[in-house]
């Protein structure tokens, strides 16, 4: 019985605030796991029961900045079984050294951190060593179960210094380690089972060719159970009559579930919304029996490090909320313009960019927060600038930065983000024979540096945002132009923004807020569905997947007034044509590619990475929307 936790990105203090259904903290998850344990260990079978985490802890709220001084102690807290590593925690070499600390985290999990292709540099920086373990056994009642940790391949210039993602198949085939375990699989071997913490995709081309690396070297009865993710889905898939793929949201809106047999297969999964009182009924429980010691500590522990972190700093008011398409006008048609653009000293500047996994989450309705940033923009980068380019060399630029063999990520469908000065009597269009200061983001510099030589354009580098980040003009343009009210954000209900008379009290209730949670039930002992586990098929629900438009829809107006836009109609038109040709380019191509990869999904998929429609809330927990069923862990093997 593995209960999982992929992808949550720092999460760990819930999404109580915005979205009260998933309500679920760390502590509450630790309740949980500590409950099961407790039914688990009165069957008289004695099932194993374990606690997975399988990666991309980091980046999503201010808890997870780097380098992450305030979530190791929380992660600490956390009785993970085995944990890897996503493609998060190796791009910083700060965080990495925060992580690494003697007694640090690193220490913390020992050898249940499960690191099989993911290296780092000996001191001699000959030697590639483990960034943790190559894998992990562990022995329970029902028998041994083989632990891996495999990372998808990351480009060489995605990691941090020091650090290397050894291609799957470089491992499987040529190292010593890997053939030595494997080397008696079928005839004597020293596990029941095999679980694969993947950092991929649940039916990834890498899933693929490890289960058939494991039934060449053991066969065809050997349990092997993948627990994927980075696409932040929720999937299941049946890969054959032995094997299961399983992944299980992100951000913290799922616990995931699944139990075997160890010798037989027989696989059962479910997935529960991080929400204390579906936690509670799957456990036949009421939200006031549920919790534990432990997890009550937890909980009062992240709210106490999270205040203190600054997260609850007031910043500004918010009329609506804002999904990414939004976030990414506002970006570059006001954020960039009219916090630095406009501002920098020299004239006709101009900002390129990628937009790949740029907006980590939606901005909501009402009062504005330092966190509320940096769940907006879980990374931060320095503005750089790359010197005076003619207007159409920058067209030559934004051309070859399309292109699929110049992208930042394999198989991947970057925007172009184009952001320009927004002063009057600035041109709404790229001018060939102008002349702009060409500026992007250190995340991107190098890339644009690569095309610009390749293309003969003179470059120059420097950073020039004077000590402030990406990040930090996003504060300064809600500071600026989505000022706090001082009275929780009332006055952008009133037509008149409280301006006639400075009375809010009579001001009209918000209709923006996310429902209430229901209220806490007694649970009979069969309240919801059992578990069913289908043959060979496969159930996806998402969430907007990792780093693409979830395709959201919202009507409300824009919080600036119209004596505040100061970017003209035509630049508008310019900006929204290069975003949305691009969405709606990026929709097809990405659709086309996974269909295309993986022909069995077939005209009737539900993954929402690839609608144009309104998907779901993100905290809907009623019965049958996008697979948030009520939740019933079914069996215990």
């Amino acid at each position: 019985n593995i209960v999982i936790l992929t992808d949550v990105h720092s999460w760990v203090q819930g999404h109580g605030r915005h979205e009260p259904n998933l309500n679920a903290d760390y502590g509450n998850i630790l309740s949980f796991y500590q409950r099961l344990q407790q039914k688990v260990e009165q069957l008289d079978s004695k099932p194993d029961i374990y606690l997975v985490n399988n990666g991309d802890f980091l980046h999503g709220t201010i808890l997870g900045d780097d380098p992450p001084e305030h979530l190791v102690g929380i992660l600490e807290r956390m009785p993970f079984d085995a944990v890897t590593l996503g493609e998060h925690e190796v791009v910083n070499s700060l965080s990495i050294e925060k992580m690494e600390e003697p007694g640090g985290l690193f220490d913390e999990w020992g050898e249940r951190l499960v690191t099989s292709n993911v290296r780092q540099s000996g001191a001699d920086n000959d030697n590639l060593n483990p960034l943790g373990n190559n894998y992990l056994l562990l022995e329970g009642n029902q028998g041994s179960v083989l632990v891996l940790g495999f990372l998808y391949k990351l480009n060489e210039n995605e990691s941090a210094d020091g650090i290397t993602v050894t291609d799957v198949q470089d491992v499987i085939i040529e190292e010593g380690w890997f053939t030595s375990l494997f080397a008696s699989c079928k005839h004597q071997p020293q596990f029941d089972a095999v679980v694969v913490l993947s950092h991929m995709d649940v039916r990834d081309e890498l899933v693929t060719l490890l289960l058939s690396k494991f039934r060449k070297l053991c066969g065809e009865n050997m349990v092997v159970q993948f627990v994927t993710g980075h696409t932040h889905i929720r999937s299941f898939a049946e890969l054959d009559s032995h094997s299961s793929s399983i992944e299980a949201g992100r951000f913290l809106d799922t616990v995931g579930f699944v139990s075997f047999e160890p010798k037989q297969g027989s696989f059962a999964h479910n997935f529960i919304p991080a929400n204390e009182i579906f936690l509670a009924q799957s456990l036949d429980m009421s939200v006031d029996e549920y919790h534990t010691h432990d997890g009550k500590e937890l909980s009062d522990y992240i709210a106490r490090t999270f205040e203190h972190t600054g997260a609850g700093q007031i910043l500004g008011c918010a009329s609506k909320r804002f999904n990414e398409m939004d976030l990414l006008e506002m970006y570059l048609n006001e954020v960039m313009p009219k916090s630095f653009l406009n501002h920098y000293h020299s004239s006709h500047n101009i900002l390129l960019q990628y937009l790949e996994s740029f907006v980590g989450y939606d901005l909501f309705p009402g009062v504005v927060t330092m966190d509320d940033i940096y769940t907006v923009i879980p990374q931060d980068y320095d503005i750089q600038s790359l010197g005076s380019v003619k207007g159409s060399d920058v067209t030559r630029i934004m051309v070859e930065m399309s292109k699929d063999d110049r992208r930042i990520f394999e198989n991947s469908t970057d925007m172009v983000g184009l952001s320009m000065e927004s002063e009057s009597g600035n041109s709404a269009e790229i001018e060939s024979s102008l002349r702009y200061t060409l500026h992007t983001l250190s995340k991107d510099a190098s890339k644009i540096l690569s095309i610009m030589n390749d293309l003969g354009i003179k470059s120059s580098l420097k950073v020039v945002s004077k000590g402030k980040t990406m990040r930090d003009m996003w504060i300064d343009y809600v500071q600026n132009n989505m000022a706090y009210d001082g009275n929780d954000c009332k006055c952008i209900d009133d037509l008149n923004g409280c301006s006639s008379t400075g009375d809010v009290s009579k001001t009209p209730t918000s209709t923006h807020h996310t429902s209430p949670q229901p209220k806490p039930t007694h649970p009979t002992s069969n309240h919801g569905p059992t578990v069913s586990t289908p043959t060979g098929g496969v159930h996806n629900s998402t969430h907007g997947s990792k780093g693409h438009s979830t395709g959201k829809s919202h009507s409300s107006g824009s919080s600036l007034s119209s004596n505040e836009a100061t970017t003209s109609s035509s630049s508008s038109s310019m900006w929204m044509f290069v975003v949305i040709a691009g969405g709606i380019i990026f929709v097809v191509i990405r659709f086309g590619r996974r269909a295309a990869a993986r022909p069995e999904f077939g005209s009737g998929l539900h993954d929402l990475e690839m609608s144009v429609s309104p998907p779901p809330s993100y905290g809907d927990v009623s019965g049958g929307a996008g697979g948030y069923d009520r939740p019933h862990l079914g069996r215990y093997v």
